[in-house]
């Protein structure tokens, strides 16, 4: 199973919504979100039948007019509920249709103001996750510290109230292989890196849930886009055995 969330930038151009349906099918993604869409309600719909026909599609357009996190996925693989929603997550329970392995995910896109952000880290502490596996994904708009920023500002309250959430929320990284920076300005100039996209995970998730995370070149946008691949199979444990001699 592939889950993958993707700030693309902007997703108004033809040719930029060929390149995320050319993503998904070529990553055989079952589950994406796609964040900074900026793509209004009136054209969700004619763009959905259009290049994302074979995908279910939530939106967080009634939470927030930019059309800032669409998430999709393919019904035929996976099942997915919205358990809440704002205007800066969508916060989802998945179950995958062949192995049964259900888990919480929530999708997210900070705000760019860290007073807006302080909502979302509320939001995410109120989260109910129980004993079920939980991973918390996307762009946060913020560094857990000065090391993941070059040629940006640091903002040390910022880091340390996200910090604060993630303890909060018992959330850490997922090891992953790919660039420590997610999100380049592509400016030649006066260049910036920074570490804003990530997935995060609970221990019941590191216990039950095997998978890997990988950050792949940001292409047609400035953000690395995440590829999580859960593993299909269900773990069997043999018995030990005794050889006779």
């Amino acid at each position: 199973m592939i889950i993958s969330p993707w700030n693309v930038r902007g997703m108004n151009d033809p040719l930029k919504q060929q390149e995320v349906l050319d993503f998904f099918v070529r990553n055989k993604v079952d589950c994406g979100a796609i964040i900074e869409t900026h793509i209004k309600a009136h054209s969700v719909n004619a763009i959905k039948r259009r290049f994302f026909q074979r995908f279910s599609l939530v939106t967080n357009l009634d939470f927030h007019p930019g059309g800032r996190l669409w998430v999709l996925w393919d019904s035929s693989t996976v099942t997915l509920r919205v358990l809440q929603g704002g205007a800066q997550f969508l916060h989802c329970s998945l179950l995958h249709i062949a192995t049964q392995r259900f888990f919480l995910v929530t999708f997210v896109y900070a705000l760019n103001r860290a007073s807006e952000r302080l909502e979302l880290w509320d939001h995410l502490r109120s989260v109910t996750v129980g004993s079920l596996p939980w991973i918390c994904l996307g762009d946060f708009n913020v560094s857990l510290s000065s090391d993941e920023r070059v040629g940006c500002m640091v903002h040390e309250r910022e880091m340390q109230e996200f910090r604060e959430c993630l303890r909060d929320c018992s959330l850490e990284d997922h090891p992953y292989t790919g660039g420590v920076f997610t999100w380049h300005n592509k400016q030649d100039s006066c260049p910036k890196w920074a570490k804003l996209d990530r997935l995060l995970a609970n221990q019941q998730w590191f216990l039950n849930v095997p998978s890997t995370v990988a950050f792949l070149p940001p292409g047609v946008s400035d953000h690395a886009s995440i590829l999580l691949t859960v593993a299909t199979f269900t773990r069997m444990y043999r018995p030990f055995r005794y050889l006779n001699c």
